[in-house]
């Protein structure tokens, strides 16, 4: 019977302080995603959208073909020395996490781009980019 006083007891003592108007300072349990990794790619404007296809391939979902006309868009409306940032909620590997696209257009108008990412997506798009690379 000592268990289930002991349950009791904590159930009651749960309930009196919930009552009672208690500010739990608890955080829940829940799995953090990794932190975010920085990667910069310069790519010729032509490279962008086979680029971020196959990028777009390996996210379950939130980056699809709306975000990567969204993103060539940007690149071909910036001027030079403008800079746009692009964020997409995106679901990666299971984890819910971010891929923000910051586009510079630098004076050979072409795009610098700063990626920041879940650490494995951000090691696949720079294998993407280097095997497009000649």
């Amino acid at each position: 019977m000592r268990p289930l006083f002991c349950l009791l007891m904590v159930a009651s003592t749960i309930s009196l302080a919930v009552q009672s108007g208690c500010q739990c300072q608890c955080e829940p349990v829940s799995h953090q995603p990794p932190k975010l990794r920085n990667i910069t790619l310069n790519l010729d404007i032509h490279g962008l959208v086979p680029l971020f296809r196959q990028v777009s391939a390996r996210i379950e979902s939130g980056f699809g073909d709306p975000e990567i006309e969204q993103l060539r868009q940007t690149a071909e409306t910036i001027s030079v020395d403008q800079q746009r940032m692009l964020e997409f909620p995106i679901r990666y590997r299971g984890v819910d996490t971010l891929l923000s696209i910051d586009v510079f257009m630098n004076e050979a108008q072409s795009p610098d781009l700063l990626i920041t990412t879940h650490p494995d997506l951000a090691a696949e798009i720079r294998s993407l980019a280097d095997q497009e690379s000649p």
